[in-house]
């Protein structure tokens, strides 16, 4: 999930004067504080959130979103992006986080379960499990990392793709995406027909390129909401959709995903542009804003907790300890790990 990220907001970035800033919105924290909890609440097999899984896939599509408006703005504003420079704020925002989890992993697990966390934890520090959970079913007890891999991925290539791109206009680019879009959506539906097995389409980078696509190109068109009323159809649909899809599903990799990413942008972009309404104001509810906030480190570290709870308690309990355990180690980690390296980063990168 992940979650692609699942990435802190790209609209807080401060850079430097090669990167702009893109004005900061809580509502999109807002976004990412209800994708994680449904994912929390699909692992806790909690009532009413069978396709709880879906918030994955609004954290697709939102990072596609922000990314891509980031990028170009800074080549609107340079002429250029600077790939390298882009490659370190994300290794300083994502790795941190990602390795605190996986030493509270090494540490607990061992005296838990009978696994090899030495492989587990190499298999999720270099982001593979996108691919080694498909073929290899490893590793269990880190699979919700492979989220974190497909993003990983799409931030290796897609800064070098807008770069290539810098010169078309963002509406023939958004074109140009929308085929990449359905030849995206066309591979994952032949490859769960193909290969009938969900683990193998389900997890794959190639096969869940769809939604950081998507994303892409609300990043790119000029079309603006002019009313709340798209962002309230696009979060009932996601709604009713967590309440009622199962994984898997035949209409889960077909239909239930293409609604559900279209219904994503939806929010995105009513988020975005309809700042004087009740939907950005629900969204921008402050403790909502505060899990958003916290969505990255939250989807860290809630899985091999609630693997360890939902075998012992019921879906209820297990939702209820997971998000606590998991929101009280998210602000850790923020407070301890995140905000200090933030502050170091802006420092280096300002005096560079």
């Amino acid at each position: 999930m992940t979650y692609a990220s699942t990435i802190e907001a790209v609209s807080r970035s401060s850079g430097s004067l090669s990167t702009p800033a893109l004005e900061y919105n809580p509502a999109l924290d807002g976004l990412r504080g209800l994708a994680a909890l449904a994912v929390v609440g699909f692992h806790s097999a909690f009532p009413f959130m069978s396709g709880g899984f879906l918030g994955v896939d609004l954290f697709f599509v939102l990072s596609g979103f922000l990314i891509t408006r980031l990028l170009r703005a800074e080549v609107a504003a340079t002429g250029r992006i600077d790939v390298l420079r882009f490659y370190w704020r994300r290794a300083l925002r994502l790795w941190p986080p990602l390795l605190a989890m996986l030493v509270l992993y090494a540490c607990c697990v061992p005296l838990i379960a009978d696994t090899d966390w030495q492989r587990d934890v190499l298999l999720a520090m270099f982001y593979l499990t996108d691919y080694s959970y498909p073929f290899w079913g490893e590793p269990e007890l880190l699979r919700h990392t492979w989220s974190l891999s497909v993003e990983e991925h799409f931030y290796l290539v897609w800064p070098l793709a807008i770069l290539l791109t810098r010169r078309i206009e963002a509406a023939k680019l958004a074109v140009i995406f929308f085929g990449l879009y359905v030849a995206a959506t066309g591979w994952r539906i032949f490859d769960y027909w193909f290969f009938a097995d969900w683990h193998w389409t389900y997890f794959r980078f190639d096969a869940r390129l769809s939604g950081l696509m998507l994303g892409s190109i609300a990043g790119l068109i000029p079309w603006k909401p002019s009313s709340e009323a798209i962002g309230w159809a696009g979060l009932a649909l996601l709604a009713i959709l967590t309440a009622a899809m199962t994984l898997p599903s035949w209409f889960q990799f077909t239909n239930g995903t293409i609604a559900a990413e279209f219904a994503s942008a939806s929010v995105v972009l009513s988020a975005v542009h309809c700042r004087d309404s009740l939907f950005f104001r629900m969204l921008a509810w402050r403790p909502l804003v505060a899990c958003g906030l916290l969505s990255y480190s939250i989807y860290l570290v809630h899985y091999p907790v609630v693997r360890v709870l939902r075998e012992v308690m019921s879906p209820t309990e297990t939702f209820t300890i997971t998000a606590a355990i998991s929101i009280a180690l998210a602000a850790m980690i923020r407070i301890w790990i995140e905000k200090p390296l933030r502050r170091w980063r802006d420092r280096s990168l300002a005096v560079a």
